[in-house]
């Protein structure tokens, strides 16, 4: 006779009920002390949990809030952490000594590969098109572009999301708590999550003329009416 698991006996119901209902409550602990920023990420969240959690959960357990609402709450730390670890940083400093320097550096060298690639006046008479940007991309540095970069393809997105897999494989045990990080499903989704749905489209955004021209007209703009 084998002896009745202690998840069966009666005694045991509401304790483990009480957990289930304290494990769906959310909890939404405040990122940063600035309201507007709070709230534009707790919108954030949201839509990230309903598109890449909800969408796929409810279907195995429409009633069970447990998983996402710990997926939640553990990208919700590790934002903490982080943005408690940028306070400790002298953001002045690197932006002057880090930063400037190697977009002053990458800018330079973008320009050399593009003498070496269309003459000292830099002539336009090619069409600007994908196959232009490969060839390009081959002048930068001597064809040494950045780990999340190829010339071996048009489009360099699966190439960028497995660079941010990397990185994230080793910056998440840093900022998410030990015991939430060793469950593998939760790691796993955290890090597609973060890689795919949430870093990814920002180094897309960052990357796009376009959005600097428009940041720079909106605060000139903006500028104006002062």
């Amino acid at each position: 006779m084998f002896k009745p698991l202690r998840l069966t006996h009666k005694s045991v119901w509401p304790r483990l009920e009480k957990l289930r209902q304290t494990e769906n409550k959310p909890s939404q602990p405040a990122v940063v002390d600035i309201p507007e920023i709070d709230a534009a990420f707790d919108h954030l969240m949201k839509l990230v949990v309903r598109d890449f959690i909800q969408s796929w959960f409810q279907k195995i357990a429409a009633q069970e809030q447990s998983f996402p609402i710990s997926v939640d709450r553990v990208i919700r730390s590790a934002v903490v952490q982080v943005t408690q670890r940028l306070q400790q940083i002298d953001l002045l400093h690197v932006l002057l000594n880090r930063i400037v320097p190697k977009l002053a550096s990458h800018i330079s060298d973008f320009r050399s590969a593009e003498i070496a690639l269309r003459g000292k006046y830099l002539e336009r008479s090619v069409t600007q098109s994908d196959e232009l940007d490969l060839l390009l991309a081959s002048q930068f540095r001597q064809g040494k572009l950045h780990a999340a970069l190829t010339t071996g393809a048009v489009t360099t997105k699966p190439t960028e999301i497995a660079y941010l897999r990397q990185l994230l494989d080793r910056v998440l045990p840093l900022v998410i708590e030990k015991k939430e990080i060793q469950s593998g499903p939760v790691h796993v989704v955290i890090r597609e999550i973060l890689s795919c749905s949430v870093l990814q489209p920002i180094m897309d955004m960052l990357a796009d003329p376009d959005f600097w021209n428009q940041t720079i007209d909106t605060y000139v703009v903006g500028e104006s009416y002062h």
